[in-house]
């Protein structure tokens, strides 16, 4: 038997695991009219407040931002008001960039990038994946909307490294 969109929601409220989370992805992954109607029931709202109960777990993040890149083209500022950049720095700021959590960088992308600062600490941290990077870089690299607070340290090396990165010449 499947579960209604408030079952699956109200699970996931009252889960601090990524199992009621996994189980609303697949939900959502097989009907479309799934994921519209939880969206109209505060599908945003639960999965952002179940991610914020366990902000440094990889695979309640990776299901979270799962979840939530599917509403992020319509719903983005949504997202924002809901601290879920926040939520995607302080994942990937304690776990890396990882190919597991390419997904939540993917999402930081969409809805809100890190500053070059944050960006630094990331290409330095050591479970960092060049692939899993990317998104990030590129959103931050073509952005014009950069304030001069948030310019590169000088020297050539974050630059250079970030140019290797997106031409895919070297790793972190």
């Amino acid at each position: 038997k499947g579960f209604s969109c408030m079952e699956l929601l109200d699970a996931v409220k009252n889960d601090l695991g990524a199992k009621s989370l996994g189980e609303l992805h697949d939900a959502l992954s097989a009907s479309k009219h799934m994921a519209v109607l939880c969206r109209q029931h505060g599908a945003i709202e639960v999965v952002a407040d179940s991610w914020s109960r366990s902000p440094r777990d990889p695979e309640v993040a990776a299901l979270a931002a799962t979840i939530l890149q599917r509403y992020a083209g319509v719903h983005a500022e949504k997202l924002r008001s809901k601290d879920v950049p926040a939520l995607c720095g302080l994942v990937l700021g304690s776990v890396g960039v990882t190919t597991e959590l390419a997904v939540v960088a993917r999402l930081w992308a969409r809805i809100g990038c890190p500053t070059s600062q944050e960006l630094l600490g990331l290409l330095e941290h050591p479970s960092s994946d060049a692939s899993a990077l990317r998104p990030l870089l590129r959103v931050l690299a073509t952005s014009g909307a950069r304030r001069s607070s948030d310019a590169w340290p000088p020297g050539p090396g974050p630059l250079g490294q970030v140019t290797a990165l997106l031409s895919g010449e070297a790793a972190p």
